[in-house]
């Protein structure tokens, strides 16, 4: 199996126009783009010379951080190059991590959204200095030629270079979800393609545990006693448990339940692909069916505060 892989700190545009600390100037609370600026800044520009580079290198893989404009920009040219592409955007942030995969070699099976701000909540006790934003995003493909499976994780590590405990529980937490995301990871491991912005130097603890030859298998067995952390799995512990797929109605509930380990994903079952105005019922019922197809799929049971969903004739028991 031969596959080409790009992973790519893209300088997502809301930084440039300075929400949130611009990464242009971290000394400054706002970095504005204008008139004056270099055009080579405007998202116009930049974002051509993205997609031409993206034409260029013809990649079957794309792991993407500090993406924004997602919906209106990079999902419909992904599209139209032939790539399925999955997002996570930071929680109140503009920005988030994307996977794409050539879809003429890869079928995505599943994903798991990462919120690495679930390790404020470990031991059932709150630590703030966790609280960071950041996320990772793992999905689960088949390659279509051989049958091969294939786990893909893209993250984009905590930037501070004084916070180093931080962004080395980021990762354990990110190495125990990639272990078990596959029920069988440790007894027949599966290939493990980790990629993402680590904001890390090759000396650092961080880049010793990623390329630790022993990171994907006994790694997850010490990490109770190397870090003195009680990790979860949101995954489980590989034995056969329920699985849930909830709406954004219980995202509150969704987040406590990924804390308690229980293997739970968010999905919305009311999707707007177009303009409001043209959002018609039957492009809800298709998003509705969609939304059950996963849950079949997948083999989850849904948990909706939505009567009406419940209610359906084609929702799954």
């Amino acid at each position: 199996m031969r596959f080409d892989v790009v992973t790519w700190n893209l300088l997502a545009d809301c930084y440039i126009h300075g929400i949130g600390k611009s990464t242009l100037n971290p000394s400054s609370s706002s970095s504005h783009v204008d008139s004056s600026s270099p055009s080579f800044l405007l998202w116009n520009n930049r974002f051509d010379k993205i997609k031409n580079t993206i034409i260029r290198l013809d990649a079957d893989i794309w792991c993407l951080q500090e993406v924004d404009h997602y919906e209106e920009d990079y999902k419909p040219f992904l599209s139209s190059q032939g790539y399925e592409a999955i997002y996570i955007q930071r929680p109140r942030k503009g920005d988030g991590c994307l996977i794409a995969v050539k879809k003429s070699v890869f079928g995505i099976n599943s994903k798991l959204e990462v919120q690495l701000d679930d390790i404020a909540y470990l031991n059932g006790e709150f630590d703030q200095a966790y609280m960071k934003q950041n996320v990772a995003l793992l999905v689960k493909v088949s390659h279509l030629a051989t049958g091969i499976p294939l786990i893909i994780a893209c993250c984009h590590i905590h930037w501070n270079p004084n916070l180093a405990e931080v962004k080395n529980e980021q990762v354990d937490y990110i190495l125990n979800c990639i272990n078990s995301v596959d029920s069988d990871l440790k007894s027949k491991p599966t290939p493990t393609l980790f990629c993402g912005d680590f904001n890390s130097f090759p000396e650092s603890e961080v880049y010793a545990r990623v390329t630790n030859p022993n990171s994907f298998e006994s790694h997850y067995d010490n990490l109770s006693l190397k870090r003195g952390r009680n990790y979860r799995s949101p995954y489980g512990d590989g034995k056969e448990m329920v699985k849930f797929l909830c709406d954004p109605s219980l995202s509150r509930l969704c987040r406590w339940m990924r804390v308690l380990g229980i293997n739970i994903v968010m999905d919305s079952w009311n999707k707007c692909d177009g303009e409001q105005n043209q959002y018609t019922s039957s492009m809800k019922s298709s998003s509705i069916n969609a939304f059950f197809q996963r849950a079949r799929d997948e083999q989850r049971v849904i948990l909706t505060s939505s009567k009406s969903l419940r209610e359906r004739a084609a929702c799954p028991p």
